[in-house]
């Protein structure tokens, strides 16, 4: 989901804050180590679900696709565009110059974090259609929308930013010198850069809150006047609407799972932007404040992976028999959707965390 900031930031020399304080060696391999820590662990767990979801074909297909691009964006960001960042400051801040083409890194990295925020978005609207439009939700899950939703949306990313490259929004990319090392955006004139933001990042946040909201206001609604009844209705003897209440069910529980990561996202990206522009100062006398605020920004990536693992049955039980473990429920990606029962003690076990990304 997001971010990276065209933000007002001048070269920290220009700065009435005063000299900046550079970290102790302690402090910055402290930092250092926490940031590579989560870098690799998200590129791990990141990696075995893209491993679990294309051995099934089950999970590729669908919304599973649109998840398996999304997991793809964010394995770009935790394990290229962020350490290399965090290797270059942390240099920097040892007092080893190193160069970079900062122009490249961010408009590389700002295009595919505005990619995965639009993508991410449209996964939200997906959920939103599946659960409010369930018949013209099954019309439009047809191979050629699911190629426009991964097309699109590195269409407005990388083309909201690709135009710093041709000189003509006011922006100047560029790496600050020593103790800071980090590259960093400058606006040179007009309001070019916020609108690139807002086109980038803020906007699909917006509409991706008003989404989630609705959905959690539904989600309790239905919950309070008990319409949601897959553990104490009777046995449906009938196939097709066993497999509507399952399949019902299964959307529901992606949704939660969905709007569970973009609260913890939102709780890691907030903070950056609200510091840097209501106390710019801070950055700049404060040489490690700015890495931290970028880690932050990681870990709301970071904790994507883990927050799918955990609340998504298929994921538990296939990356389970991937270690040669296996579950002591069958939650099988193979199980027919007809064969559900859900007044069986099994299946009001298993319809509350059981998941199927291809819904």
């Amino acid at each position: 989901m997001v971010t990276g900031n065209f933000t007002n930031q001048t070269r920290p020399e220009n700065s009435s804050a005063g000299p900046p304080v550079t970290p102790s060696s302690l402090a910055a391999t402290s930092w250092f180590g926490v940031s590579m820590s989560a870098s690799v662990g998200s590129s791990s767990m990141l990696i075995i679900l893209l491993l679990t979801s294309l051995r099934h074909q089950k999970m590729r297909k669908g919304t599973g696709t649109l998840i398996i691009h999304l997991m793809l964006m964010q394995l770009t960001l935790c394990l290229i565009y962020f350490p290399i960042e965090d290797i270059t400051t942390y240099l920097a801040l040892r007092s080893i110059p190193v160069r970079i083409d900062c122009e490249a890194l961010l408009i590389l990295r700002l295009g595919t974090m505005y990619s995965e925020n639009w993508a991410s978005l449209l996964l939200a609207l997906n959920r939103f259609i599946a659960l409010e439009l369930p018949h013209f939700y099954q019309r439009i899950l047809t191979r050629n929308a699911l190629i426009a939703m991964i097309i699109f949306p590195w269409i407005v990313g990388l083309g909201s930013t690709l135009w710093v490259h041709f000189g003509t929004v006011g922006v100047d990319l560029i790496q600050l010198p020593l103790p800071y090392g980090y590259c960093a955006s400058r606006v040179t004139k007009g309001v070019n850069g916020t609108i690139l933001v807002a086109i980038g990042a803020y906007g699909p946040l917006l509409f991706m809150g008003l989404i989630y909201s609705n959905l959690c206001y539904r989600l309790m609604v239905t919950r309070s006047q008990g319409t949601h009844r897959s553990s104490v209705g009777p046995i449906i003897h009938n196939k097709e609407s066993s497999r509507l209440v399952g399949a019902r069910a299964r959307q529901k529980a992606l949704a939660k799972m969905l709007i569970v990561s973009f609260l913890w996202y939102c709780v890691f990206f907030l903070p950056g932007p609200l510091v840097v522009t209501t106390f710019p100062a801070l950055t700049k006398r404060f040489v490690i404040c700015y890495p931290w605020l970028r880690t932050m920004n990681l870990f709301g990536y970071a904790a994507s992976p883990f927050i799918f693992l955990l609340l998504n049955a298929e994921y538990q039980a296939t990356v389970g028999r991937l270690f040669g473990f296996r579950s002591s429920t069958d939650f099988s990606p193979s199980i027919a959707p007809d064969t559900f029962r859900p007044n069986t003690p099994r299946a009001r076990l298993s319809m509350r965390p059981a998941i199927s990304i291809a819904a």
